[in-house]
Parts: C-alpha cells; sequence; structure tokens
C-alpha cells in the first residue's frame, strides 16, 4: 500500500466506518485496496478491533473509544 512509509495512522470517528474513512480521506490510495466496489471491506482484509475480528463484532458500525486501537492485516494464504 502506498503510505509513504507510515504504518501508524491516527483516525476520528465514532464507529469503525467513520475511522476508516476518515484514514482514506487523509490516504486517497488505501481505499481501493481497503473496500471493493461495493463499498464493503475486501475479502482478503483482515481488521481488528483492540483484539476482536471486526467479522465477530457489529462490522464496520462497530462503536470505537478514543483510544481504541484498530489493526488492518492483510491476509496471506496458499499452500
Amino acid at each position: 500500500m502506498t503510505t509513504g512509509g507510515r504504518r501508524v495512522f491516527t483516525g476520528r470517528g465514532v464507529t469503525v466506518r467513520d475511522v476508516l474513512e476518515d484514514l482514506v480521506a487523509t490516504e486517497p490510495a488505501l481505499r481501493v485496496h481497503l473496500f471493493d466496489d461495493t463499498g464493503a471491506v475486501r475479502q482478503h482484509i483482515l481488521i481488528y478491533v483492540g483484539e476482536k475480528d471486526l467479522r465477530w463484532i457489529a462490522g464496520l458500525d462497530a462503536e470505537v473509544g478514543d483510544r481504541t486501537t484498530i489493526t488492518i492485516l492483510q491476509a496471506v494464504s496458499g499452500g
């Protein structure tokens, strides 16, 4: 991904969706890597809110606090 070498970002928002939208507003090149054409998180992107997998909580509508850490990972598969 193109972030100029940055690996840590600070975002604002009430939900995960808000924070990710804030992130792509700052780093527009990330949008295509994070979201598909429908606006859903791409299949092979893993997002954790704290230590919880986004898929097992309220999804993008999960609420976040002021100091919540959101981790975005590219899933790796193969054999």
